[in-house]
Order: C-alpha cells, then structure tokens, then sequence
C-alpha cells in the first residue's frame, strides 16, 4: 500500500502575520526530528525569504 506522508497547511489572508516564520522553525524542528521536510511557498505575493 502507498503512503502520502502528511500535510501541514498555514493560511491567512493578511500578509506580514508570520506565516513563513512559523513554516521554518516548524520544518526545522521535524527536519531535527529525521522527518522528511518539503517546504513550498504558494503565495501570489512576493516569495518567502528563508
């Protein structure tokens, strides 16, 4: 049986609230943690700056 992994979404309408932030020190916690990480920064606006 095929696994998909897990989703984790982060969401706002307003901008500058600290979506990216938060989206980094998450994935680099699981990433400390030996999770697989894959980050992908679906805003219309300007890209996140990690």
């Amino acid at each position: 049986m095929t696994s998909y992994g897990r989703f984790i979404a982060f969401y706002s309408h307003k901008g500058g609230v600290g979506r990216s932030l938060v989206l980094a020190n998450v994935a680099f916690e699981l990433a400390r943690q030996k999770k697989k990480v894959l980050i992908l920064d679906l805003d219309l606006g300007p890209p996140a700056s990690i």
